[in-house]
């Protein structure tokens, strides 16, 4: 999130219209393109195991819809 804030404060192109989004905040406009699934960002979680687990941004938020869960 800082990463990318960070990047549209340095005059990055955001993914969303800050002018619909009401602010040009780049913290603002950052949050709202994780909540949008719109940043592919990628959870790798290692299991006692070994083996590695990759989980996308998108799938989480997708959970977390269909158990009415806010993030």
């Amino acid at each position: 999130m800082a990463a990318r804030a960070r990047q549209l404060a340095m005059g990055a192109q955001p993914l969303i219209d800050p002018q619909k989004l009401g602010t040009y905040d780049p913290i603002a406009i950052a949050l709202e393109e994780v909540r949008r699934g719109l940043i592919p960002f990628v959870i790798v979680r290692t299991l006692p195991n070994g083996k590695h687990v990759r989980i996308k941004l998108k799938e989480l938020l997708k959970l977390s819809e269909e158990f009415d869960v806010k993030i």
